[in-house]
């Protein structure tokens, strides 16, 4: 097929330089994702300037929660979208109409069912979650969860929104609701947590960063409806189209599930070093749980680049795996590995010799800044490999094997960073809690490299196969 023939992105994607190609394509999706991660890291910015070790501690109890709702609107949010993709190729737009009303009259539904039932049980949820009653800690968890729990359906129902968006190539309407929530959410924070001495702000404390996300997640929904409004978008929101059909949500669920496993691992694992943190360090839990919470969201902050690159490596691998190109395979393969660990092992060295060039930006305290840096001394010493192992499972995912991708993504997290929270932080005290990050990437990359050599035996076999019959 000509270049004529072609589009340009095709043709890019099967014949351009790899390391431009692969540049090209990483960065958009890289300053996207970080736009949308600031989200998680302005609060905690914010709540740190309130000098308050109850107020770092109790956000970051409530994480694993917002993290679970998150995984929620994923779950229907990506299954929706797969089905209206094909729904909309086959020009089925009937099927389409009818999946985005039901993904978000299901997400509705169970937002209102969150907020009510953690409503009724949220002083059972929070010493479930380590937090003892009438203390500090507690109180403070208490006041960030309930705005965050009155806007669940707000939540649930952006995620599910932006899949949908996705799902019809509408990219731009997707950034726009992304760029809403995070920029609003910037702008309220101040104003809803601090009161200047001239009475400006209404100086709520911790719910304030609370009441600013619910705000923030309010306009984005506003938006979104809008967008659906105005009609230029191939699916109608409309409720005529509502039919609840259990075989659909059947098939919802199911196709969603694994990216909600990722995610509800994340969740739990968030939680289990909480609650480990609050039986080990005793008195100073508060201090541990809130420089826990920082580092949590900067890890996730500078593993975001690392997803991008993940995701810009799938496209390229899988276009020209499909294409038979295996020659190219493999380049993009070698260049995502060098790209990939020259960022991460960046962020290693910035977080083993000058952490305080990100903590300073959370803490004023140098006590907890020496904390927080000790932490993720050992927590990022095996950055580079995790990198390396998101690449290596996407290799499967874009070869078609998406069975060993699922596996070895959710084995990393149930099967080896869990058990390792667990039983570390028993023998080794509160350092246990952090060693089992680069103990779990270590033992996570052996076992997956183990099963990638046969893979890329393979592959090089094919692409020898391929250059003897073009000669």
């Amino acid at each position: 097929m000509s270049q004529s023939s072609q589009s340009s992105q095709t043709y890019q994607l099967g014949n351009m330089p790899m390391n431009g190609l692969f540049i090209k394509m990483a960065v958009p999706i890289i300053l996207g994702l970080l736009v949308s991660g600031l989200y998680n890291v302005v609060d905690i910015i914010f709540v740190g300037m309130l000098h308050d070790d109850a107020a770092l501690a109790g956000v970051q109890l409530i994480f694993p929660v917002q993290m679970l709702m998150f995984s929620i609107s994923a779950l229907i949010g990506a299954g929706a979208a797969s089905i209206i993709s094909r729904a909309l190729g086959a020009k089925d737009h009937e099927k389409a109409n009818r999946t985005a009303i039901m993904a978000l009259s299901l997400v509705g539904l169970i937002g209102a069912i969150i907020s009510v039932v953690v409503y009724i049980l949220c002083d059972q949820m929070l010493e479930g979650l380590g937090a003892k009653p009438n203390q500090d800690l507690f109180l403070r968890a208490k006041e960030y969860v309930l705005p965050i729990i009155y806007g669940a359906v707000f939540m649930l129902s952006v995620g599910v929104m932006n899949d949908l968006f996705r799902s019809e190539g509408k990219m731009q309407y997707m950034m726009t609701l992304i760029m809403i929530s995070a920029i609003s959410n910037t702008v309220l924070d101040p104003f809803f947590m601090f009161q200047s001495q001239s009475g400006v702000g209404l100086g709520l404390g911790v719910s304030g960063a609370a009441y600013a996300t619910l705000c923030a997640q309010i306009l984005a929904t506003i938006m979104g409806i809008i967008f659906y409004s105005i009609k230029r978008t191939q699916i109608k929101i409309h409720f005529k189209y509502l039919k609840f059909n259990f075989t659909d949500i059947k098939t919802i669920i199911l196709l969603g599930f694994p990216i909600f496993l990722t995610h509800a691992g994340v969740s739990i694992i968030i939680m289990v070093a909480n609650k480990a943190l609050s039986d080990i360090a005793g008195g100073e839990s508060e201090i541990y749980i809130g420089a826990y919470g920082v580092l949590a969201r900067v890890y996730m902050f500078f593993v975001l680049p690392c997803i991008a690159m993940m995701i810009t490596f799938q496209t390229i691998a899988g276009f020209n795996y499909g294409a038979k190109q295996y020659r190219r395979v493999h380049e993009s393969i070698v260049v995502s590995i060098k790209i990939i660990s020259l960022y991460s092992l960046a962020i290693t060295c910035i977080m083993i010799f000058v952490p305080h060039w990100i903590f300073n930006w959370f803490y004023t305290d140098e006590t907890n800044v020496k904390i927080v840096s000790d932490m993720a001394g050992i927590v990022f010493f095996a950055f580079p490999l995790t990198g390396v192992f998101l690449i290596l499972t996407a290799y499967f995912q874009s070869a078609g094997h998406a069975g060993p991708a699922l596996i070895f993504s959710s084995a990393k997290v149930y099967a080896i960073q869990l058990p390792l929270l667990i039983f570390m932080p028993r023998l080794m005290g509160i350092d246990g809690v952090f060693y089992a990050y680069p103990a779990a990437d270590v033992i996570a990359i052996l076992l997956v490299s183990v099963y990638s050599i046969k893979e890329f035996a393979s592959l090089l076999k094919r692409e020898k196969t391929i250059e003897i019959g073009e000669q």
